[in-house]
């Protein structure tokens, strides 16, 4: 909290980040947690469990909030909606053979997701967007 008071309320120096490292953190909430007997996909926004913990050392608790709470603000609203994206993203998937094991298929769709959710422009453009709402308010600066 002190942090978080210093660089907003007593303006000390802000952090730097970047757009890819604010779309790193942005990807890990989006989840494949399964393949049906159907062979369906089964996908989340995660709220309590996401992969940062499974693939970040270093964590940082003010971009995730504010990556978090951006995609939970337009999940499903009109002007991004990010459901809408996830869906269309999950849809190529299905275009690739990505494994005949149920658990190493589950893998490798994880990851193409987190590629493919980095590079849609709507998210890009929802980030900048809530960014440049809240920026007077956040503890970083963000470079785009």
């Amino acid at each position: 909290m002190d942090n978080l008071v210093n660089k907003t309320i007593n303006k000390l120096p802000k952090d730097t980040v970047n757009m890819d490292d604010l779309l790193n953190i942005a990807v890990k909430y989006f989840s494949i947690t399964k393949i049906t007997e159907d062979d369906l996909y089964v996908v989340k926004l995660c709220v309590g469990t996401h992969d940062i913990i499974k693939t970040e050392t270093e964590r940082n608790p003010f971009i995730e909030a504010f990556c978090f709470t951006s995609l939970s603000k337009h999940f499903m609203s009109e002007d991004f909606y990010i459901y809408k994206e996830l869906t269309n993203e999950v849809q190529e998937l299905y275009k690739i053979n990505l494994g005949i094991d149920k658990s190493e298929r589950l893998l490798r769709a994880q990851g193409a997701l987190y590629f493919m959710m980095r590079n849609n422009k709507i998210l890009q453009k929802m980030l900048i967007s809530e960014y440049e709402h809240n920026k007077e308010f956040l503890p970083f600066v963000l470079t785009y």
